[in-house]
């Protein structure tokens, strides 16, 4: 959004988006909401859509998503630190896999002098 001269301390995000809130049905009230003192223009005055599309694109990837934690709490990540998390997840399960997997075999060729298996390990 741009704001018109004399308006930049009176409009914020908060207020636009409670009108958009009041005006819009929900799937069109938008997620992010960005004051610019003035659109990007091309050389023959028209306003630069490339140039903000790749504004919008770059304030997505820094906003990120609000996501719970392992501990049960919620916290804004980027998208990348979303993306690092799932790998981490994902190396910490094979690894579990692992443990599990090797105490069990370790419990499996426990025996005491007489070829008993012991009942626990």
């Amino acid at each position: 959004v741009a704001v018109r001269t004399g308006l930049d301390d009176v409009i914020t995000p908060e207020m636009l988006r409670a009108h958009c809130q009041a005006s819009l049905t929900p799937s069109y009230v938008p997620k992010f909401i960005v004051i610019l003192s003035e659109l990007p223009k091309l050389p023959n005055g028209k306003t630069n859509l490339k140039q903000l599309a790749e504004m919008a694109s770059d304030h997505v990837v820094e906003e990120g998503e609000v996501v719970m934690d392992s501990l049960g709490q919620m916290k804004k990540l980027s998208k990348w630190a979303i993306f690092e998390n799932a790998v981490i997840h994902r190396c910490y399960a094979w690894w579990m896999v692992g443990v599990l997997t090797d105490h069990y075999m370790r419990c499996a060729i426990d025996s005491d002098a007489e070829n008993k298996f012991y009942p626990y390990c």
